[in-house]
């Protein structure tokens, strides 16, 4: 013998609520787009705008819109930078920026005679980074090192002193520069 189900209005009312919410909460998922940011996000559902072929992109009669040209790639000179000194009289001379290691190299040691040096020799050179001096605040040798920040050059180089407490002497960067 068949069954017949017959539910009474109250069920009924509770299944029609129940579907309405399901249909709120899950409409609006089929229409959005990525999040800003993040293209795809995961969700093959989720297209960027900028995606060839993308529904997003499509002008108002169907055609589809152009992406915007990109530019060329940027292009960025290389510099250099050299110390120079005196070990006798402890005279110094520092450049930065220079786009040759033999002018960065050529110019510490005419600043370094420019500023009292007889025998100035480059102790250093460094190329597109920074670069910073320590020595210990009674005198002594002189540590140095680099690295891609102001900030990391020095930290390196008082790791590297011994004998006392080091102080910061020197400390520039000589930074790649944008030319096109």
């Amino acid at each position: 013998m068949a069954r017949k189900l017959e539910w009474t209005r109250p069920e009924a009312m509770n299944i029609y609520k129940l579907l309405a919410f399901v249909l709120l909460v899950y409409s609006p998922v089929s229409w959005t787009q990525c999040a800003p940011g993040i293209p795809g996000a995961g969700n093959p559902g989720c297209v960027p705008p900028t995606q060839p072929n993308s529904p997003y992109s499509a002008g108002s009669d169907g055609s589809v819109v152009p992406l915007p040209a990109q530019g060329p790639a940027p292009e960025w000179a290389e510099t250099w930078g050299a110390v120079a000194q005196d070990n006798a009289t402890g005279q110094a001379g520092t450049v930065e920026n220079r786009d040759t290691r033999s002018e960065a190299e050529r110019l510490a040691i005419e600043t370094c005679k420019q500023h009292g040096g007889g025998r100035c020799e480059v102790l250093m050179t460094f190329h597109n980074q920074c670069a910073a001096f320590t020595q210990p605040k009674d005198g002594g040798a002189l540590n140095w090192d680099t690295g891609a920040s102001s900030q990391i050059a020095e930290d390196r180089a008082l790791a590297a002193c011994k004998g006392g407490t080091c102080e910061v002497i020197y400390s520039k960067c000589s930074v790649p520069r944008r030319i096109h």
